[in-house]
Order: structure tokens, then sequence, then C-alpha cells
């Protein structure tokens, strides 16, 4: 059984910002209801702060922020109704101007909280040198997309990248040559591909690009035109290449480690027919078959 501290965040993720929005203005009022109804003061305030906190992480802070101000005067409303002694207003105003304060800093805290929590979350998805996803990122991702691929039966592509010679433009003109010969590349790729697709530097000098919804032949166009600028990059002293492997998933693979195993498999084929080549292949779900490798759209 879900705990519900697991539950109820899950919950309010699923929910749009109106719903949560509206929600959150509900519930400020059910509890201000109850508050002025009741005759004693029960220290009903502390409830003010779910609202206000659930807006403010899951929406945005500066209605945390209105929420605040609306919690402090809807506040100070129920209490001014049990109040028969008017020279207790203003201690009743200053309580309020206090709870607005208190309201007010929990927003700020919440908002740096945040967005310490997303840059430390961007930091974990990204890789440090290339600003592209890491491995671990591109995995999850590509796992939706074969999830999302089998449940509307689209297809998708995945190219598999590597840097022909790599290692020998770090052992002969450094690793900041290697370094700016990476950063290279995820430029192209950052430029080359469509804003739908995904790439990721997977490790060393091997990169990854994911084609959502793309066939075969859509995928020739855009994948031979990455490895037509690629081709244009140099390394002084150093010939370098780039292989590329390309499955299109007709059907779909068991999980995210079998097709980029696929991937991985096409591209060691282009090595091995002379590296610096772009192969593609299409790929069927059928026990023990590998993907059927498509040497006519090699270029060299």
């Amino acid at each position: 059984m879900k705990q519900p501290q697991r539950s109820i965040p899950h919950f309010l993720r699923q929910q749009s910002e109106w719903q949560l929005g509206v929600g959150s203005v509900l519930m400020l009022g059910v509890i201000w209801g109850v508050d002025y109804l009741l005759n004693v003061d029960l220290g009903l305030s502390i409830l003010y702060v779910l609202p206000i906190a659930a807006i403010s992480w899951y929406v945005n802070p500066k209605l945390g922020y209105w929420l605040s101000l609306l919690s402090a005067v809807l506040w100070f409303a129920a209490e001014t109704h049990r109040v028969t002694d008017s020279d207790m207003v203003p201690f009743l105003v200053w309580n309020a101007a206090v709870r607005l304060a208190f309201f007010g800093l929990m927003v700020t805290l919440l908002a740096q909280l945040k967005a310490a929590y997303r840059q430390e979350q961007k930091l974990a998805n990204t890789d440090f040198l290339t600003a592209l996803l890491n491995r671990r990122a591109f995995t999850e991702t590509l796992e939706q997309e074969i999830q999302r691929s089998r449940r509307y039966e689209l297809p998708f592509t995945l190219a598999y990248l590597d840097i022909d010679n790599f290692k020998q433009v770090n052992d002969r003109l450094g690793h900041a040559a290697g370094d700016r010969l990476l950063k290279d590349v995820a430029m192209v790729l950052r430029q080359q591909l469509r804003t739908t697709d995904c790439q990721a530097r997977l490790g060393g000098d091997e990169f990854a690009m994911l084609l959502p919804q793309t066939e075969q032949q859509q995928a020739t166009i855009v994948l031979q035109r990455v490895f037509a600028v690629l081709s244009q990059l140099h390394s002084d002293q150093v010939v370098i290449g780039f292989s590329i492997g390309a499955v299109t998933f007709a059907s779909m693979p068991d999980d995210a480690s079998h097709a980029l195993s696929m991937a991985d498999k096409v591209m060691y084929s282009a090595k091995g027919q002379g590296k610096n080549q772009f192969v593609q292949a299409g790929f069927e779900q059928i026990p023990s078959r590998e993907p059927e490798v498509n040497k006519g759209s090699a270029e060299k």
C-alpha cells in the first residue's frame, strides 16, 4: 500500500495549474469558514499554510504571495468576528501582519528550495561538458518514448554515434582539444536535429539521438544532414570520422537497453565497413532476430 506522503505529492503533480489554483482557494475558503464559525480560537491559522505551500510549490511563488495576503486578511476577519472588545483590534492587526510576514517568508523559502531542486535535477540529468542529456536521463526519455510509441503504434528512430579516432585526438593534441571536439559535435546535434528530437552524450565519445514519430525515410533525411555537417569538422594532425548507426523501430523493443543495444550494433557495423559511415536498419519484434541493416543507406 502506498504511503500518504508519496501518493499526495504524486496526485498534486498530476493536476493542472488551474486545478491546483482553484483547489487551493477552495481549501482556503473551507478553512476560513470553519475558523469563522467557531466561537473559540483553536489555532486553525496553521492550516492556512497548506494551500499556500501547495500553490507556491506546484504552481507559482507569485501566486503564493497573493494567497498569503488573502490568508492574512481572512484570518483577521475570523478573529475580529470573535472579539467584542474594540481595544483588541490593534493587537489583531499586529498579529495579522506577523502572520502575513510568516506566510511570505515561507513562500520565499519554498521558491528558493524549488530553484535549488530544479538546478540539482538539471545537473543530475545533464552532461557537464556538452550540456546534453547524460546516459541516465536519455535512457529515461527513451523508455518513455517506447511506452508512448507502443501505446499509439507509432514508429521512432534511435541513432548511435561514435567519433572515429577520438583517442588519437586526446593522445596527440591533448584532452583540451578532445573536449572542444565533443562540444562541437554537441553543437551540431543541437542545431541540426529538430526541436522534437532528443540528443545525449552517453559517455566518452559516444552520442545518441532519438527521433520520435520518425519513419526510416524521414530519419534518412535528418541523419544524413547531421552526418554531412559533422563531416565538416576536423582536427589538426588527426583524421577523424563519425560512425552513425540508426535503427527505426516499427515494432517496439523490449526496453530502452534493448533499443540502445540494437543501435549500438548497427553503429559497429558501420565501423566494420570502414568507419566514417552512416548506416540505417529496420527492426521488427521477432524472437532472436537482429536488425536488418540497410547497406544502401551508408554514406562515406
